[in-house]
């Protein structure tokens, strides 16, 4: 069996990176045939490289940004090999239809998916997003008391964050704590950002390698870490909480996307439901030091033993085998 990988991004984007780029990086140490097709090669190559195709193998399929990764041009494989479709949001669009009804099995990346498709007739595997520890420098001191958020693409983090304005303003004026956002990419979001906290810094939103490089450093000396996502897209697979588990910034989550699943409250972080909550657990976290260290070590101890690239490699190969 070997694995033809069609990743659905540049490789600098996190999702592709970790899914794709990562995992087949330890298919190969795990002697496991794989071959990961360039985003941008034309159609005609990717049709050439697939051209040695056997039934035993495996072509696995992201969808998202690219013109090649859907049935129009994919259907010609049905049949000739074992197609899997790796979906992890809820689109319901036409290019994610098409890829349902041709692949012979999918991989979600949250229990919200894994449910919603039990019915089809066809394997569902869950195979959570992985995180790769060894990416993230390590965490050497806090700085005074702050607040950081990443996410790629801040925009739709902006309305839950105004929200939560007069509450951030507390406690800015009680303990003088800045605010880190990182992850602009509109900038009438920023300005916005920058009108209403003006205790905050904004960072634009980079390539992936300038994040870990630049801005993850920032993140990991912060107090605290607070994802206030709006309750409204279960189909995510709350890659931004594992990132700040990853880098070990003790993190509040809104009960949002795969969140629930990846924060144990009270253990390895905190869920946060209402502004009252919100201001409870951040000045917690801002007044207990010992807590916030609990937090640092059992995030990272969460990605060690259920999404580090290792762990999830392996349970996606196990699947593979399966079909």
């Amino acid at each position: 069996m070997k694995v033809f990988m069609l990743p659905s991004y540049q490789s600098r984007a996190p999702s592709t990176r970790m899914r794709v780029n990562k995992i087949a990086d330890f298919f190969q140490k795990e002697n496991q045939p794989v071959e990961v097709l360039p985003f941008d090669l034309s159609i005609e190559e990717k049709h050439k490289r697939l051209s040695p195709i056997q039934p035993t193998d495996i072509l696995y399929v992201q969808k998202w940004r690219t013109e090649f990764n859907s049935a129009e041009h994919l259907i010609r494989y049905k049949g000739k090999c074992k197609i899997v479709f790796d979906l992890d949001d809820l689109t319901g669009d036409q290019q994610a239809l098409g890829l349902i009804g041709i692949s012979d099995a999918m991989v979600v990346g949250n229990h919200y998916l894994f449910k919603h498709y039990a019915s089809y007739r066809k394997p569902i595997f869950l195979v959570p997003t992985s995180v790769d520890l060894s990416e993230y420098p390590k965490f050497k001191k806090e700085m005074k008391m702050s607040i950081g958020i990443a996410k790629c693409g801040l925009g739709p983090m902006i309305k839950p964050l105004l929200k939560l304005k007069e509450i951030l303003h507390t406690l800015h004026s009680t303990y003088d704590c800045t605010l880190f956002l990182a992850g602009f990419n509109n900038a009438n979001d920023k300005a916005t950002a920058q009108q209403v906290f003006p205790f905050a810094k904004c960072y634009d939103l980079l390539t992936y390698d300038a994040y870990l490089k630049n801005t993850v450093p920032i993140l990991q000396m912060c107090t605290v870490g607070i994802l206030p996502f709006a309750a409204r897209d279960n189909g995510k697979s709350g890659h931004s909480a594992l990132a700040n588990l990853g880098m070990g910034l003790p993190t509040i989550v809104a009960p949002y996307a795969e969140c629930d699943y990846i924060i144990e409250d009270g253990k390895n972080g905190f869920i946060a439901k209402t502004p009252k909550e919100w201001f409870e657990k951040i000045e917690k976290l801002f007044i207990d030091e010992q807590l916030r260290q609990q937090f640092r070590q059992a995030g990272w101890m969460t990605i060690i033993d259920k999404y580090d690239v290792p762990v999830i490699g392996r349970k996606l190969l196990k699947h593979l085998k399966e079909i």
